[in-house]
């Protein structure tokens, strides 16, 4: 599918979807939620005093912006700026602020390349199971370059990854467990290459949570677990470090 009809099939499930659109208040939406933010926590883990540190900070791919709430009530005294490429997806965030009894400084419709903010602007970026839907690897990892502050840091959390080899058969694995919004996997040599011509030094760090599985796919998950080796050769999650130098 080409980028702007894919873009727009991101925009319009926002739009309509019958349990996360603006005027929909789905309990259903409430408790994936909470299971994410629990994945959410985990991740961050490595990597709180990053956060606690970081003055300003950016949530690309946001949705609806839980994940920005919850990093706000973690991190109270940071200017935090959710953005999102659907504005109809932001148009809730208003509901998840009420949740944690937050307010977002700033939210932002934009594409993940064409980030509206000055050059070495911001201290913190980051994404969560959102950036294999941006597709533009290249656009979006040149523009994350360019507005992070000098060691700066931008996390990609919990995201579908594998060698280019299985891209084909785990492409068609995420495609079909959620096929109205088009999936992708992200090919993490490539990225890594990616971030290296971007001049952002790339650490992808596996990630073989069974939070959220399916009985085939907890097994799956605790054998990569206790299987090191095998999480580079197989499908797995990766919680992605960027550092601009």
């Amino acid at each position: 599918m080409e980028l702007q009809a894919r873009q727009q099939v991101e925009i319009n499930f926002w739009k309509y979807s019958p349990i996360e659109r603006p005027e929909a208040d789905s309990l259903q939406v409430m408790l994936d939620k909470a299971i994410d933010a629990s994945i959410l926590s985990d991740c961050l883990k490595p990597y709180t005093a990053v956060f606690n540190s970081a003055e300003t900070i950016l949530e690309l791919g946001a949705g609806q912006g839980w994940a920005s709430c919850f990093i706000k009530r973690l991190c109270p005294t940071a200017f935090v700026t959710t953005t999102d490429i659907s504005d109809w997806a932001l148009q809730s965030i208003h509901k998840w602020e009420y949740i944690y009894r937050v307010k977002i400084d700033e939210t932002i419709a934009c594409k993940s390349y064409e980030i509206p903010k000055p050059d070495q602007s911001i201290d913190l970026i980051f994404c969560f199971a959102a950036a294999h839907h941006f597709v533009a690897h290249r656009r979006t990892l040149q523009e994350i370059a360019r507005v992070l502050k000098p060691n700066g840091h931008c996390y990609y959390f919990y995201e579908p990854s594998c060698l280019a080899f299985l891209y084909s058969l785990a492409h068609w694995r995420v495609n079909h467990k959620r096929p109205e919004v088009p999936e992708d996997v992200l090919i993490y040599p490539k990225i890594e290459a990616i971030a290296r011509e971007s001049g952002l030094v790339c650490t992808p760090n596996f990630y073989p949570h069974t939070f959220r599985r399916g009985g085939g796919e907890t097994l799956y998950y605790m054998i990569l677990s206790k299987l090191p080796y095998l999480q580079r050769l197989l499908p797995c999650s990766i919680n992605y470090q960027f550092v601009k130098p």
